[in-house]
């Protein structure tokens, strides 16, 4: 069968399944956390000082390809001025994202908490859960704050955001002003990604404080 182009990736699955004789009337794409995945979680956040009583910025800094990722500068910045505002910004991520991690938090004079490589998928929807906002490049984690319905700014390099966007209404993608198509990190003459680098702090901060002020 032929899928439309420029569908979201979710959607063209469906329209597979339906194909195959599914009876799928009114998707749902939210997820909850367990409350065995909640208790877990509780000792975790307070081994490391994290109260619930102070709002809660999840980071991931990571993604599966080093050309969708942002400067580590830019989240460096980014976090510090949450930080400075009195939110916990929690780093989260797998252990392949602990170098990225460290980076951005030697960059980071306000206090900030690292927990990358420190839970399960199960805590980690819990953490999402609690949240008021994830930032974080497109990936894994992003998908799966969108599934717990957390406050989003996704951050998007050389790939098609209409397929790969997070579903949530409450999200916001954002992308360097670059005039060139998704070229799904394709194109031989592009070795910096302009369309990710370029995006500026400036920018993400001001959509951050929109969506945290709705």
């Amino acid at each position: 069968m032929d899928l439309p182009v420029g569908k979201h990736k979710v959607h063209s699955y469906l329209e597979i399944a339906i194909a195959l004789g599914a009876n799928i009337d009114d998707p749902h794409y939210r997820l909850h956390a367990s409350e065995r995945r909640r208790n877990s979680l509780g000792p975790v956040l307070r081994k490391h000082g994290i109260t619930s009583e102070k709002p809660i910025i999840s980071i991931h800094a990571g993604a599966g390809n080093i050309h969708k990722q942002w400067s580590t500068e830019g989240f460096a910045e980014v976090a510090d001025w949450l930080s400075a505002q009195g939110f916990q910004v929690i780093f989260v991520g797998a252990g392949r994202d602990q170098d990225k991690i460290d980076a951005t938090m030697s960059l980071i004079s306000h206090k900030a908490y690292n927990l990358g490589g420190s839970l399960s998928i199960g805590e980690l929807m819990a953490l999402f859960e609690m949240s008021s906002l994830f930032l974080g490049n497109d990936s894994g984690p992003m998908h799966l704050a969108a599934a717990m319905g957390t406050p989003i700014v996704a951050l998007f390099g050389p790939v098609d955001e209409r397929r790969w966007r997070p579903l949530s209404p409450n999200s916001v993608v954002l992308r360097g002003q670059e005039p060139c198509d998704d070229c799904q990190i394709k194109r031989k003459d592009c070795d910096n990604f302009p369309c990710i680098t370029l995006l500026s702090p400036k920018k993400v901060k001001e959509v951050i404080g929109e969506l945290l002020a709705k």
